[in-house]
């Protein structure tokens, strides 16, 4: 399985953010259709208002794929045993990406939880 570094940036009420996570799966063509269906679904059940594949323009914010890259083995370990990073593992095919934390966790169900990172007053609006 290969393993990819792979980098966002995002930017809410003019506070932008990096967001870098471990990406492993069987090759790059599932990897890059993976890092397309995670920018879509960066605030579920929100849908971009815009999309490019690498950029997504949202109600609340927006997001950017900035970069994927392809880690040997050694590098894959030695930043799987930091432990700072997300990992994500992906499956399926292309045209169906299906994204997984180690535990099993979908993407599109893990992402609400990230919004704890947002000021209060945006979690508040959001939960109207």
């Amino acid at each position: 399985m290969n393993a990819w570094l792979v980098s966002w940036q995002e930017e809410v009420s003019c506070t932008s953010h990096e967001y870098h996570m471990l990406l492993r799966g069987s090759d790059f063509p599932l990897a890059e259709a993976a890092c397309e269906r995670l920018g879509e679904n960066w605030w579920p059940p929100e849908r971009p208002v815009c999309s490019q594949g690498c950029y997504g323009q949202f109600d609340r914010g927006s997001v950017w794929f900035k970069s994927i890259i392809l880690l040997d083995e050694r590098e894959a370990d030695i930043l799987t045993g930091l432990r700072f990073l997300d990992e994500w593992v992906v499956s399926g095919t292309p045209d169906a990406p299906v994204i997984c934390d180690n535990e099993g966790c979908r993407w599109e169900d893990h992402r609400p939880l990230l919004c704890l990172w947002m000021p209060p007053g945006q979690v508040a609006s959001l939960q109207k």
